[in-house]
């Protein structure tokens, strides 16, 4: 699961670069969905992406939203068959 959710971060960034060149690509939903994938697969890439301010603040949110939500592991599911 977590080679999986890896996989699909890096596809997510590499869309989201294209994104932002492609004026008709959303590039900051992949985004988005990499930092969740990402951070799902692995603390360590956990840590280091909540070390920056607007992604750290995106995490908060997340899990204050997971702890608020029973429902975060199909929102989680729905964002990784989105990214398919």
């Amino acid at each position: 699961v977590r080679v999986l959710l890896i996989g699909i971060g890096v596809l997510c960034v590499i869309l989201g670069f294209i994104g932002l060149a492609v004026p008709l690509m959303p590039g900051f939903v992949f985004f988005g969905i990499a930092v969740i994938c990402l951070s799902s697969a692995s603390p360590t890439l956990r840590r280091k992406l909540a070390s920056y301010p607007k992604v750290g603040r995106f995490l908060q949110e997340l899990e204050d939203t997971r702890d608020s939500n029973s429902n975060y592991a199909s929102a989680q599911r729905s964002a990784l068959l989105c990214a398919c």
